[in-house]
């Protein structure tokens, strides 16, 4: 699973440089190192042949929902229909950009606290997880939400935790993510572990003060999104 990851590129010029897209909603999610359940998180998506930038809600969430949905497991993706509406389209699959996502282990003493690690990939660069574009009711309204794809774990990520975020592996899958026609043939290719020697793990201390790592609030999102 992935229920905490991080971004740490604070840039508007390095993001744009990146994604090929920048929005103002998206400032408050940006250089945070401990991003949130239903936080403002920034997406990258693809309208009219041109890539878009936006902050919404991480985790879907419809009306029968008592949790925040912010996983969806690929080999749930073609047949469960709150994510195979959304992988049906394009625009309903996105970029999630990070650069470090984190599992927990427990020790053996239930006394002591568990130990978080961060997952890096490549050394620290940018990524995208493959995400999936949708809507969580918040008081009553209706509002653009993400969830990120999971699929099983491999080499030192398998350590950790049996499942590890969808990271989409190359500026070529990422493009074909958001362009890709075949629902079932990008689950197929795209929807898998990324190469286990990409993935590096380590141990990590992160503020005890929750507040310290929480984005600001993000600009009101755009109901177009979900149009």
């Amino acid at each position: 699973m992935c229920g905490r990851y991080r971004t740490k590129a604070d840039s508007q010029e390095d993001f744009t440089q990146r994604w090929g897209a920048w929005g103002k909603s998206i400032a408050g999610s940006m250089g945070q190192i401990e991003l949130r359940p239903t936080d403002p998180i920034a997406i990258v998506m693809e309208r009219d042949g041109e890539r878009r930038a936006e902050a919404v809600r991480w985790g879907f969430q419809p009306p029968n929902s008592k949790r925040p949905l912010i996983n969806a497991r690929d080999d749930k993706l073609l047949t469960q229909g709150l994510w195979k509406r959304s992988l049906a389209e394009p625009r309903g699959r996105i970029l999630i950009p990070s650069d470090g996502w984190y599992e927990w282990l427990s020790a053996e003493d239930p006394k002591v606290k568990k130990q978080p690690f961060l997952h890096t990939v490549d050394g620290g660069a940018e990524f995208a997880f493959a995400g999936l574009l949708g809507y969580a009711i918040v008081k009553g309204e209706r509002v653009p939400a993400a969830t990120i794809i999971t699929t099983s774990s491999a080499g030192a990520a398998a350590r950790i935790h049996d499942r590890m975020p969808v990271v989409l592996p190359d500026a070529e899958s990422e493009e074909l993510w958001l362009r890709g026609e075949d629902p079932e043939a990008l689950v197929e290719e795209l929807c898998v572990p990324l190469a286990g020697n990409r993935v590096t793990v380590e141990p990590i201390e992160l503020p005890s003060n929750p507040s310290a790592s929480k984005p600001k609030k993000a600009a009101p999102a755009q109901p177009t999104l979900l149009d």
